[in-house]
């Protein structure tokens, strides 16, 4: 059972990725990538906490 929460927020977090995406170039973009790197790390997603890692250091050398 704990297997499929991990999974269905795996699954929330993937619609996340693809809202930021969708709207990049907003102020608030740096915290937003911040805050998927810190529930990817939080669940043990590291493919996804690089990607958002990535995704952060690129915004923040943007602005």
């Amino acid at each position: 059972m704990e297997y499929l929460h991990h999974s269905e927020f795996e699954l929330a977090l993937e619609k996340l990725e693809d809202i930021g995406g969708a709207h990049s170039d907003y102020a608030e973009e740096p915290q937003f990538w911040a805050e998927l790197l810190r529930a990817a790390e939080h669940m043990e997603l590291h493919e996804h906490a690089a990607l958002y890692s990535a995704k952060l250091a690129s915004v923040r050398n943007e602005g």
